[in-house]
């Protein structure tokens, strides 16, 4: 099939710091895409975060900018797998 797409999709965001009221990490955590707007995305993830909690991320759909953004919710898809939604600060 001949692909029409002008750019490259790219699905993976990074998760370079987190923090919540308990306390913060620099851990590095892969997310894998399901869709994103300009205001947020969903996403998979094998970290069950807690809503609320304010995240780092850095991905080449922002140029590798460092973006904060927010856990807006997270549920349970598999075993250790988890989809999450996040907005955009």
């Amino acid at each position: 099939m001949l692909e029409k797409r002008k750019e490259n999709r790219l699905p993976i965001i990074k998760i370079i710091a987190y923090s919540d009221d308990r306390h913060s990490s620099s851990e590095m955590v892969a997310m894998t895409t399901v869709d994103i707007s300009s205001s947020g995305a969903s996403m998979y993830t094998m970290r069950n975060f807690t809503p609320g909690v304010i995240i780092t991320v850095c991905s080449p759909v922002f140029g590798n900018k460092h973006i904060n953004a927010r856990i807006c919710w997270s549920s349970q898809v598999y075993e250790g797998i988890y989809r999450v939604g996040i907005v955009f600060h």
